[in-house]
């Protein structure tokens, strides 16, 4: 396993757990999951 990735709503936001191996790319998976994200939300969630 790379990386293990939890998902919890916490007051106004989303919070994100990363837990990343010794030796994978940090930057990475980091990035992984930043376009993960943006690609699950509605681009028009947040317009009124």
């Amino acid at each position: 396993m790379v990386a293990a990735i939890s998902k919890q709503w916490f007051s106004f936001s989303d919070t994100y757990g990363i837990e990343i191996a010794l030796g994978a790319d940090d930057g990475l998976i980091l990035a992984i999951v930043v376009a993960i994200d943006e690609m699950a939300h509605d681009p028009d969630e947040n317009r009124r």
